[in-house]
């Protein structure tokens, strides 16, 4: 049967609404595949708008419209729509075998725009986003076909909703030879599309063919976009952040398609890895990457031409969030820093205020990822700019060295952090109330340096001064939480094991959404202490090294996580909770209550991965801890394991040369020692560990370093073992020369604690960069 011998009343009316009287009728349409993809044909945007105004058609989804105006049009025939216009005579093919023609004007030619939508989005919706697209390239493009599956492929022969029922490397080839996609995306920020396995296998197919890529909106959405600022970046962090570019998650319409759509992605060899699912998300996101770092170049240099330093700015943030939350690599964020920086000192000048807070801005925002050290002539060159422009005693220059001795902290620079930290320290105390709670930031600062130089004693002075004045102001508890967590660490290594406990209890009632968490099974009660008892002196050290508690591990080598100052809202899956749980289980374990311990650093460990992901150097530290539990209770191989990731993340995320991979090594040493008397082949392997350690330690803390003469006792006990006396005695003698010096250290700081100047207070006015104008106490 013919196409134009439909009797319906609803197909008449179309063909007497939509088209020229009918000519005669067409002949029967050859059998037509459920997607032509040899020749893709588009429709313009005018039949769209034509087929929208004539059908009413406003509030349906784009399901609706296929189900109620496309299948039963063309059900007698069972093609695709445009087949049907052809072939019922209400169009006329042009010149060319793919145009068809209404009323002399073309209405479909081979397709320039792949349109990848979901079917619950509103038909006035797909329409709006094409009409912006279009209108956007107007002088570059003036005439755009769309290619729309619900008029071009056979509905009658797929599946649903978009679903084509057509060879495996069909819809492949079909993006690949329009070379071009748009995304419809509503709403922009949480997009339904992309909750579709459809779309995501089309995403993933312009991605792998080279296909040009853009997002497309409704008009709605791009006046909620507009009101707040949004790009193309904030909706695939917002996508990311949503849905994750997640295939196993993402919906279908028929059950069978989730095998057929991987079925076809494995065989066009788009997925990357073993696992199809998992291999599919991978490569999506890898390609994603690729386009956004594409789009972010192509985006900068139209912005540095419109001269928008701030849009140039937050696209440099934007681009840094997106390689960050999809684990891409941050090197690659680099060369657009870069061009930035070039772009700011050349139209503000090298000393201008402004240029140094971009300068740390980007500093920062690198804070806590694989490349920070990069972040280091950022900051150098901000601090400069700022003391040219504003004095060496401006508060934005203490600011200055407050990021470059948190990044030199970071770096185990900490001389060169200390001395960063005591000025930028100087510059607010001589400018800012002594309650002042920037004041106190800037002691907890110099606290945190003087605590990983290991001097406990002046730490815990700094940390209760800093504390009094976070207590007194009352605004932010989390601060008064963190800096008590890292003060219970000082008082942990000067052997105040009760007190640590007892302030480490007190720290996890501190935070406000965990209180629920205090009652679970593996904490207690929230009123519940730990009664841990001191160790008697020279405890955590024997001469067999093969014995529990032989040689200094993971316990006493690398310090337990410590809280950060700055945070955001503080729930039970927040890495501060997982700090907190690892210094109280230390607490177990230095008891030997390994079995109490065990559940808390698991815990840790667990929410470190989950939110800061399975490569963050908190993440390696909850390892290591988890690593010396088991090594403690004699599981190796559980151990060794464990120790090897946690040696393999801290080079990746700190680099080659940092204190934590020194005590990475020093473990592994440990393990092999405590493995030697089955293989004592082990104890030269060990001994090259402890070495690497050595030389790490030495080279980023100093030679006198306590954590020094403790690796040289662990080599003295290997070297003694194997007979070589000879190696070991000056090791042994330099150790105890450096411990002795520490000892002394320590006598003198109990005899003269910490000073703090006597003041005298006079009241001057401070001009702050803002402009605002406050009335202060300054020491003279």
């Amino acid at each position: 049967m013919g196409c134009a011998a439909s009797t319906s009343a609803r197909q008449e009316n179309l063909h007497g609404l939509a088209f020229d009287s009918a000519p005669a009728p067409a002949e029967e349409p050859p059998p037509e595949p459920a997607i032509a993809f040899e020749n893709p044909v588009g429709v313009s945007l005018g039949f769209l708008e034509k087929f929208f105004n004539l059908y009413d058609v406003n509030d349906k989804t784009v399901r609706e419209v296929v189900e109620e105006n496309i299948k039963p049009v063309t059900l007698s025939s069972g093609c695709s729509y445009l087949n049907f216009l052809v072939a019922s005579g209400k169009s006329q093919k042009g010149s060319k075998s793919s145009t068809v023609l209404l009323r002399g004007r073309s209405v479909a030619e081979d397709a320039g725009v792949f349109v990848s939508h979901t079917w619950s989005y509103k038909f006035r919706d797909l329409v709006s986003a094409l009409r912006i697209f279009q209108n956007n390239r107007l002088h570059s493009a003036p005439h755009i076909f769309f290619y729309l599956d619900i008029f071009a492929v056979n509905q009658h022969a797929a599946p649903g909703d978009g679903a084509p029922a057509a060879p495996p490397d069909a819809v492949l080839p079909v993006i690949a030879r329009i070379g071009q996609t748009v995304l419809v995306t509503s709403p922009w920020n949480q997009p339904r599309a992309l909750g579709r396995l459809w779309c995501l296998y089309e995403l993933l197919a312009t991605l792998h063919s080279g296909a040009a890529l853009h997002f497309v909106y409704p008009f709605d959405d791009v006046k909620a976009m507009q009101s707040c600022g949004r790009t193309d970046f904030d909706v695939l962090l917002a996508c990311f952040h949503s849905s994750g570019f997640d295939c196993r998650a993402a919906e279908v319409t028929d059950a069978a398609d989730r095998e057929r759509i991987f079925g076809w992605a494995e065989a066009a060899e788009l997925t990357g890895s073993d696992a199809v699912e998992a291999g599919f998300n991978e490569r999506l996101q890898s390609m994603l990457r690729q386009w956004a770092r594409s789009v972010a170049v192509e985006r900068a240099a139209a912005l540095e031409l419109r001269q928008d330093g701030a849009g140039l700015l937050n696209l440099c943030l934007q681009l840094r969030e997106f390689l960050a939350a999809t684990g891409g690599n941050m090197e690659e964020v680099l060369p657009l820093y870069q061009s930035f920086i070039v772009f700011r000192e050349r139209a503000l000048g090298g000393n201008h205020p402004d240029y140094a807070a971009d300068l740390q801005t980007l500093a920062q925002s690198l804070k806590d990822t694989d490349v920070w050290g990069a972040a280091l002539p950022m900051l150098e060159g901000s601090l400069q700019a700022r003391e040219s422009a504003l004095g060496a005693d401006h508060l934005d220059v203490a600011l200055s060295h407050s990021c470059l001795a948190e990044l030199l902290q970071h770096q185990g620079k900490l001389e060169e952090s200390q001395l960063h930290a005591e000025r930028a320290l100087a510059i607010r105390e001589g400018q800012l109330d002594e309650d002042d709670p920037a004041l106190a930031q800037a002691i907890c600062a110099m606290a945190e340096t003087k605590r990983m130089m290991g001097d406990h004693t002046q730490a815990e002075g700094l940390y209760r001064r800093a504390l009094e004045i976070f207590e007194k102001d009352g605004t932010d508890r989390r601060q008064c939480a963190t800096w008590r967590n890292n003060l219970a660490l000082s008082l942990q290594k000067q052997g105040r094991l009760e007190e640590a406990a007892q302030m480490h209890t007190t720290v996890l009632g501190m935070w406000e959404e965990v209180r629920h968490f205090m009652s679970s099974p593996i904490l207690g009660t929230a009123d519940s202490s730990l009664e841990v008892p001191c160790r008697e002196e020279g405890e955590g050290r024997c001469q067999d090294p093969s014995s529990s508690g032989a040689l200094c591990s993971a316990g006493s080598a690398r310090d337990p996580p410590c809280c950060g100052a700055q945070c955001p809202t503080v729930g039970r899956e927040h890495p501060l909770v997982a700090a907190t749980l690892s210094n109280m289980a230390e607490l177990l374990k230095l008891e030997g209550r390994y079995a109490e311990a065990l559940p808390l650093v698991q815990r840790s460990l667990q929410i470190n991965e989950e939110a800061l992901g399975p490569d963050h150097p908190s993440t390696a530290t909850s390892i290591a801890w988890l690593a010396d539990i088991y090594q403690t209770q004699g599981d190796y191989s559980t151990a060794l394991a464990l120790l090897k990731r946690d040696i393999e993340i801290t080079r990746k995320t700190l680099g080659h040369d940092h204190p934590n991979l020194a005590y990475s090594y020093n473990n592994l040493a440990v393990l092999l020692c405590r493995s030697a008397k089955e293989n004592p082949e082990f104890y030269p392997r060990a001994l090259k560990y402890m070495e690497r350690s050595q030389d790490i330690r030495e080279t980023m803390l100093g030679p006198s370093h306590p954590e020094v003469a403790e690796i040289l006792q662990n080599r003295v006990t290997v070297l003694q073992l194997l007979g070589r006396d000879a190696e070991a005695t000056p090791l042994l003698e330099r150790a105890e020369a450096i411990e002795k010096e520490q000892s002394n250290r320590e006598l003198d700081a109990e005899q003269a604690p910490l000073q703090i100047p006597e003041k005298k207070l006079e009241v001057i006015k401070v001009t702050f960069p803002s402009g605002r104008v406050k009335h202060i106490t300054r020491w003279i």
